[in-house]
């Protein structure tokens, strides 16, 4: 998975190559929190109600990152998002 993110995807930028070390490290220091984007989903969510859109990938955001800061994520990186996918498939 990180050979694709770093070297072989067309969506390597800028801001995968600092962020793919940190996730690999567990490292969720904030540069911008989770609750942000959120909220700014949140205003999507808004508008495609206004506008009488179709935002089903927004719509599946607003959830993943509900249920992190369900986790108690808020103030986290965004990128934590992947704590929640780690907690939800961790063996019990």
């Amino acid at each position: 998975m990180v050979e694709v993110l770093d070297r072989l995807s067309s969506i390597r930028s800028p801001t995968s190559a600092i962020k793919l070390p940190k996730l690999l490290n567990g490292d969720y220091s904030t540069q911008f929190a989770l609750k942000h984007m959120r909220k700014d989903l949140e205003i999507i969510q808004s508008e495609s109600k206004r506008l009488r859109t179709f935002t089903v990938l927004s719509d599946l955001a607003m959830q993943l990152y509900r249920g992190a800061e369900g986790l108690g994520l808020s103030e986290m990186d965004f990128a934590a998002i992947l704590e929640l996918y780690r907690r939800l498939t961790e063996a019990p």
